[in-house]
């Protein structure tokens, strides 16, 4: 057989084997058991970009299954590929289930700064009906920290939400950004001291 023929086979074998690698790993990912998914995650933490991308329409897939587990499971792995996940997830964080968009706030908090792309759709969540999705909203926001500047209006409204929690979440959010608009709002929120007599 000729080297050059001999090379082909070993790309075509190497790239079947790559393949059935990912499948594997994809699998592994939305495994019930969770310490075959910590080291599915390890996996998929130490891949390059190139190998990482290839996953995310399987990923991407997940985000839409019915069962909440598995949408959670595939949003935890989306976290790990970091910025090159995000559109998927602000993708996710009009989902009808107000966990998955929960989840999906979560794992771009985890991603931090660069889910900068994010801070509108997070923003929009302030507005959510469910208490838990503002409050992770209003994290987030905090965790992509100055990059989340345009935000801060939407913050401080938040901090007149009916839930204290999300009250607490905007001011460590405001706290976190630093622009001197959020400071100012945070330093007018607070409430001040009453003058005895």
């Amino acid at each position: 057989m000729k080297p050059i023929t001999l090379f082909f086979i070993f790309i075509t074998l190497a790239g079947s084997f790559a393949g059935c690698q990912r499948r594997s790993l994809a699998k592994d990912l939305l495994s019930d058991n969770p310490d075959v998914r910590g080291k599915a995650l390890e996996r998929l933490g130490q891949l390059p970009n190139i190998e990482k991308s290839s996953l995310t329409s399987t990923l991407v897939e997940n985000l839409k299954h019915s069962d909440t587990r598995i949408v959670h499971r595939a949003i935890d792995a989306l976290s790990v590929l970091r910025g090159a996940a995000v559109p998927n997830l602000v993708d996710a964080l009009t989902n009808p289930d107000p966990f998955v968009r929960m989840s999906a706030a979560q794992a771009l908090g985890l991603i931090g700064e660069p889910a900068k792309d994010a801070v509108d759709s997070l923003a929009n969540l302030l507005k959510d009906s469910h208490p838990l999705v503002r409050e992770e909203a209003a994290t987030t926001l905090g965790r992509i920290g100055a990059s989340a500047a345009k935000a801060v209006p939407r913050l401080v409204a938040s901090l007149q939400d009916e839930s204290e929690e999300v009250q607490e979440s905007a001011k460590d959010a405001l706290q976190k950004i630093g622009t001197k608009e959020a400071l100012v709002a945070l330093q007018k929120s607070k409430p001040k001291p009453k003058k005895t007599s």
